[in-house]
């Protein structure tokens, strides 16, 4: 790491209130955390974007975050789904690949059911907009 970077680090560990070993500890740790399929897919976007996988990261959580907010902001409750990458196992929080697998099998069924309702629409059934389905239609984009 040249003497730019290190400020630079320091820097942030200050201003979050930590030491730099504490800063660099929490990045690998973080960073360590995600399944290196994850990074795959992240680095992929990166390439695509222009930017660093750091801020396609930032970005995706700041928009989920922001997301939640809005959603409870318009509805007054969270968000359905919002514990759903909250998983237990054997008294374990779920990660990783497993994690990954959980998730994307609970977004297939979500975009599946949304899908078939769409078609359904498109077919002349009797669909009508309710609030609840209006609501399950906000649902299933979340």
């Amino acid at each position: 790491m040249d003497k730019e970077e290190k400020e630079r680090l320091a820097d942030l560990a200050k201003e979050h209130g930590i030491s730099l070993t504490e800063l660099l500890l929490r990045g690998g740790s973080f960073y360590g955390s995600f399944p290196p399929e994850f990074f795959e897919a992240i680095e992929k976007t990166s390439k695509e974007m222009g930017l660093s996988t750091e801020a396609i990261c930032m970005r995706v959580m700041l928009a989920k975050v922001a997301a939640d907010a809005a959603w409870l902001a318009v509805f007054d409750k969270a968000p359905p789904g919002v514990m759903t990458p909250f998983q237990w196992q054997d008294g374990k929080l779920i990660g990783g690949d497993q994690l990954s697998k959980i998730l994307f099998a609970h977004y297939q069924e979500v975009f599946q059911k949304l899908k078939d309702n769409i078609l359904k629409a498109a077919d002349g059934e009797d669909l009508r907009l309710t609030d609840e389905t209006a609501y399950e239609l906000m649902v299933a984009l979340q």
